[in-house]
């Protein structure tokens, strides 16, 4: 208390003094043939003296260790043409944190911004507008994304039900039948996703059937063998990314996916995607060739040894480690795994 009293105190000791040079300011200014106007006469004709001869003091104090802390005062004092005492403006500074500017205080109490002084309310207006673009903005590419993703889902479903126009299931029906075999839907779309439904691939494998039993008596494993591997090729790459009841992209999968605010995330599993669609294409194209090579030659042992990279592409074997089949089936098992991993950590991220 004895601190406030002293502030009290100080400012009315101010106030006072500035009182006295304002008056004898006056005394000055009206010295005429009388040489002294007391100023009950200029309270009595206020409308006699101009706006011109008001004048504002200011004055500065400090008032030390006050609440622990050092205040500085900066008041503006001025006079009106009717002769009220007016204090205009007083600016209160911690000398603690010079760098903090205070509010402003008029003659009347109320609290005015000095034009120095940032409103801190329109700002926090400008932060919310400027996040708010800034979520719109991320919204759309999160969509823009997704909706990426999904059309190269759809990519993959076209390369796996690709059929020519001329596409007749009677050539793998026959083989089946000569490998005394009962295939499912699943069994023979999955082979003919590896070779695009190729009827002339189709054909030849065929041919070379015939031939097989015509000369060995393990053909019939063999090529039992072959057409295994060829639908176990798809089930276990492009298959498993466009089942929808698989663990890749199932629909619950997707929904977690579509809620994602992960957008790096969403691009890495697009751009994934995207190389798994030319890796696909480019191993349709391989294991096309080397049913061809391999349809030329009249001898069983030719004709195997061509076909064996495909044979034995899941035989873990130095012997075609380095085959281009082999390679690039390889790598995409590798992507896929790495899109499984994308896709529960971004599921786990919701």
């Amino acid at each position: 208390m004895q601190r406030v009293y002293r502030l009290i105190f100080l400012l009315s000791v101010l106030i006072f003094s500035v009182l006295i040079l304002c008056c004898k300011h006056w005394g000055d200014e009206t010295h005429g043939t009388n040489h002294v106007l007391h100023s009950s006469v200029v309270r009595a004709r206020p409308e006699s003296i101009s706006s011109s001869t008001v004048k504002n003091v200011q004055s500065k104090f400090a008032v030390d260790d006050f609440e622990n802390k050092k205040l500085n005062l900066d008041l503006e004092v001025g006079l009106t043409p009717s002769g009220h005492f007016v204090i205009n403006q007083v600016r209160t500074t911690d000398s603690n944190k010079p760098n903090l500017k205070t509010d402003v205080v008029d003659s009347l109490g109320s609290d005015v911004l000095d034009k120095d002084v940032e409103n801190p309310s329109q700002d926090k207006e400008v932060n919310k507008e400027e996040e708010l673009v800034q979520v719109e903005e991320e919204t759309e590419i999160l969509k823009k994304n997704y909706a990426m993703l999904q059309a190269k889902i759809e990519e993959l479903k076209t390369l796996y039900y690709s059929r020519p126009r001329m596409f007749d299931e009677n050539i793998l029906n026959n083989i089946e039948r000569k490998l005394d075999a009962s295939y499912s839907e699943l069994y023979k779309n999955n082979i003919y996703a590896v070779i695009q439904g190729d009827m002339e691939i189709l054909s030849k494998l065929d041919l070379m059937l015939i031939y097989l039993f015509l000369v060995w008596d393990g053909s019939y494993t063999y090529f039992r063998d072959l057409l295994n591997v060829l639908q176990h090729l798809s089930m276990s790459l492009i298959f498993r990314i466009i089942n929808e009841n698989g663990s890749i992209f199932d629909k619950s999968n997707l929904v977690a996916l579509q809620s994602s605010k992960d957008v790096l995330g969403l691009k890495e599993l697009v751009s994934n995607l995207d190389s798994i669609c030319l890796k696909w294409n480019r191993l349709v194209g391989l294991i096309k060739d080397q049913i061809v090579q391999a349809s030329i030659f009249y001898y069983k042992d030719e004709l195997i040894k061509h076909l064996s990279p495909i044979v034995n592409l899941f035989v873990r074997s130095d012997n075609y480690k380095n085959d281009p089949i082999r390679l690039i089936k390889d790598e995409i098992l590798d992507l896929i795994e790495q899109v499984e991993t994308q896709v529960y950590k971004l599921k786990a991220e919701e």
